[in-house]
């Protein structure tokens, strides 16, 4: 172990210091949702809108869960520009995105879902849970697997102490418009 948690180097690393997992958050949302596939509360190749109704707006009825998982939803942004604290406003970001066009015919092509699979996902997992994708995987996941105080999706207050974060964005910073969420989908035919 060695350096600091923080950018004034006043904290140091510690045995129990938690890191953002970042893009393989990913996987670890995924696998909460197959873990409800497996227990038969959700089914992949069902619609998402079967699961969140107000998702089947603007085309994307018939669009399946399964899709959202494999990055070919062609919801990889949002088509308004966002901020971080737009991003951490779960009800704002999730409606933003149940009320848009996809960005492409969905199946069609794959495209990076950086920012959205996890909203999308989450709320997906939310409504059939009633559970944040967070407290689901602390229930079901980390918990029984004895991780429950090392792994988390949204950092509970008590362990933020231990947080390391890797930059001083906050969320109140503004992207410039010229590298919005939507300019940032790489997709691949």
């Amino acid at each position: 172990m060695g350096g600091y948690i923080d950018t004034t180097y006043t904290r140091p690393w510690a045995r129990h210091t938690i890191a953002q997992a970042f893009s393989s958050t990913k996987t670890v949302a995924a696998l909460c949702t197959l873990l409800l596939a497996d227990r038969r509360e959700l089914e992949l190749d069902a619609p998402v809108a079967r699961y969140w109704p107000e998702f089947a707006a603007k085309g994307k009825g018939s669009l399946p869960v399964r899709s959202v998982l494999g990055h070919t939803a062609a919801m990889c942004g949002w088509d308004v520009p966002m901020t971080l604290r737009d991003l951490y406003d779960w009800e704002k970001s999730t409606s933003l995105l149940a009320r848009q066009v996809p960005m492409w015919e969905p199946g069609v092509t794959s495209g990076y879902h950086g920012y959205t699979q996890g909203h999308l996902i989450g709320e997906v997992v939310r409504r059939v849970t009633g559970l944040t994708i967070g407290q689901f995987l602390a229930r079901e996941i980390a918990g029984p697997l004895g991780v429950s105080d090392d792994y988390y999706i949204g950092v509970p207050e008590e362990a933020e102490s231990r947080y390391h974060s890797s930059s001083e964005v906050s969320p109140t910073t503004r992207r410039p418009a010229t590298d919005s969420t939507t300019s940032r989908c790489t997709t691949r035919r």
